[in-house]
Parts: structure tokens; C-alpha cells; sequence
């Protein structure tokens, strides 16, 4: 059974609290560009949800930060750094937060901020000599979630873990890598 935007975008807003939208599609055909103009300062509430442009929709993306109970993602932007990361931070961990795997094969982290939502920003790591990108997303940002086409929750559905920051909250996945085998090939 399929799931609408719509009616996927409610129950997050009501079992959750998270702000979610409607996206079209990019120029490399990935629905990741919202439809509403000025999402960014949507208000957050069950209204604003129900009355978007939901049969638009090729997707549907979750507002961060604020307007989503501090909810901010931690965006891999690397398939190999990605799979590093799901088979090394939380197989010895009796939880995870909730992990999504992305239309590019790669992978959303999703995490709660505790003091307040902190602004978007991105780091630059090397793994297997590669530069590769991981952006701490939050605050006015928003990224592409199930049951966007070729998003995929692979945990059941998880809580976001609690932490005072997004950048915090890299530390931790950097700390989970450097007790793995895969320590030898990340380079901060």
C-alpha cells in the first residue's frame, strides 16, 4: 500500500511534530526542491500541513531546526563513507538514531538538538583519500524524506537522538569510526 505525501506529512506532524512539505524534482531528476515558496518561514501547524500543494508533489521534505522540534540531519555525501558509517557507529549500541538512505545511496542521520537549533554547516573530511562532504544540517534547511521516491528508512522508526548540538553530534559519529576498522581510511 502506498502512502501519500499528504497523508505521510500529517502523521509526521502529529506523532512528531516535524514540518514537512511538498518537493518537485531537480534537474538530475531528484525531488529535493520544495514547491512552496518562503517554506522557510512556514508556520508550523497541522493547517499549514493540510493545506499545501500535496498533489504536486513528486516528494516530500521535513523543515529542520525550529519549526520541526529541533530536528536536524547530519547529510553523508559519500556511498563508501555512508556504508562505513551504518556497518561501524551502531552495531555495538543498543540504540541508533534514525538512519535514511537517500536516492544517491547515501545517508541521512537524523538527530534532536537539545538547547536550541543551531545554524547549517558543512564539514570536509577525506575518506579513501577522497574529499568528501558532510553537512550538519539544521536550522532553515530541509532535506528530502520517505516516502520520497528512492528514500529509504533502514531502522525501524527511530527516534532522533538527543544532542546539545549538530556539530556534537558529528563528533559522536567520528568518535563510533575511530573504534572501528574503518578509523584507517577517515582523515578530519
Amino acid at each position: 500500500m502506498t502512502v501519500s505525501f499528504r497523508d505521510a506529512a500529517i502523521t509526521m506532524f502529529k506523532d512528531r511534530g516535524w514540518l514537512c512539505i511538498p518537493l518537485r524534482k531537480d534537474a538530475n531528476g531528484f525531488s529535493k526542491i520544495p514547491i512552496v515558496p518562503g517554506w522557510s518561514s512556514l508556520p508550523s501547524t497541522i493547517e499549514t500541513v493540510q493545506s499545501l500543494e500535496w498533489e504536486k508533489a513528486s516528494g516530500l521534505g521535513i523543515v529542520l531546526g525550529e519549526k520541526s522540534n529541533s530536528l536536524a540531519v547530519l547529510d553523508v555525501d559519500d556511498e563508501a563513507l555512508a556504508q562505513a558509517i551504518m556497518l561501524h557507529c551502531w552495531d555495538r549500541l543498543d540504540t541508533s538514531p534514525r538512519l535514511v538512505r537517500t536516492a544517491r545511496n547515501r545517508l541521512h542521520i537524523y538527530f534532536q538538538e537539545i538547547d536550541y537549533p543551531s545554524p547549517s554547516s558543512k564539514q570536509i573530511v577525506k575518506f579513501d583519500g577522497r574529499e568528501v562532504t558532510v553537512e550538519l544540517k539544521a536550522n532553515g534547511t530541509q532535506v528530502a524524506a520517505p516516502p520520497t521516491p528512492r528514500y529509504k528508512l533502514l531502522n525501524h522508526p527511530q527516534e532522533p537522538m538527543p544532542f546539545f548540538s549538530i556539530a556534537q553530534a558529528w563528533e559522536f559519529v567520528v568518535d563510533c569510526l575511530k573504534d572501528s576498522p574503518a578509523a584507517s581510511r577517515l582523515e578530519l
